[in-house]
């Protein structure tokens, strides 16, 4: 299989990926979450400036300003949220400037004030909610518009490829889960195979030990069978040397009746010769007849 094709390996690119965008959008996110505003009296401390701007939603960081020069602190603070929606809830409606009841917060995108100061560095005046402050001359505030106008058109922009940032990581999330779902059937199944291998594993030791069992077994009874021909062998043996004696001497005893039998045998058939030799002889059956 090619390497590059296997699940695990579009899974790390698809994550890689995520990454790459998910930083670009989030570069792109904090700059829209981050909201310059003044003014602030230069004792404020950050506790003071979350409570003010707590109820537009989750705040991340507050961060107070200071002259580099002289490291006096600024009326000015930036103060992160942690939706781009909250932040501009705070630029389009900002609170009340503290101890005042009717003057409110001027209030701007971190990016647009910083292209603002980009544009007109000497400017230290910026607009509110309720209305813009004089500028010098009518040139300067319609030219201020114009860049305001500018900057907007550059936020709406910046929202624009955020959210187009925001799309795209959910729909590599979305593919990385397919994936990760896919790695996770796939682990499955290897588990299965796995699981069904030992099975057969044991079942194959099983048998094997089965074997081996029958084997000793086999080995136990053909050691008693030659144990008892063994014995057997021995036992005959033994009858037979027992009896063997008696037996020689009952054929010794036999062989010498016969051999004793032999004259009494004799003695009768000699008798019995002469006896028919004498009634055959004709003189004697002469004389007994005379």
């Amino acid at each position: 299989m090619n390497r590059s094709a296997t699940p695990r390996n579009v899974a790390e690119l698809l994550t890689k990926a995520a990454v790459i965008a998910f930083k670009t959008a989030y570069s792109v996110q904090r700059t829209l979450c981050t909201v310059y505003t003044r003014p602030f009296p230069k004792d404020v401390d950050e506790q003071r400036v979350h409570a003010l701007f707590a109820v537009y939603g989750r705040i991340t960081k507050v961060r107070l300003r200071f002259q580099q020069s002289n490291l006096q602190q600024k009326d000015s603070v930036y103060i992160e949220f942690e939706s781009s929606a909250d932040a501009d809830t705070a630029v389009n409606s900002p609170p009340l400037q503290l101890g005042s009841t009717s003057d409110r917060l001027e209030c701007l995108h971190k990016h647009d004030y910083e292209q603002q100061q980009r544009s007109f560095p000497q400017s230290s005046s910026l607009g509110t909610s309720t209305g813009k402050r004089k500028q010098g001359s009518a040139d300067s505030v319609q030219d201020n518009a114009a860049n305001l106008g500018s900057d907007h058109e550059e936020s709406r922009k910046r929202r624009k490829l955020a959210a187009a940032h925001a799309k795209q990581i959910d729909e590599l999330q979305a593919a990385l889960k397919r994936e990760q779902a896919q790695i996770e059937t796939l682990k499955e199944a290897a588990k299965k195979a796995q699981h069904e291998a030992s099975n057969a594993q044991a079942s194959q030791k099983l048998a094997q030990s089965q074997l081996i069992s029958k084997n000793i077994e086999m080995t136990s009874l053909k050691g008693q069978l030659e144990a008892a021909v063994k014995r057997a062998k021995a036992n005959a043996e033994s009858v037979h040397a027992q009896y063997r004696p008696k037996v020689q001497n009952l054929e010794g005893q036999i062989q010498e009746l016969v051999i004793r039998s032999i004259p009494l045998r004799k003695p009768a058939f000699s008798t019995l010769g002469s006896e028919a030799a004498v009634s055959l002889d004709p003189a004697n059956s002469l004389s007994e007849t005379g």
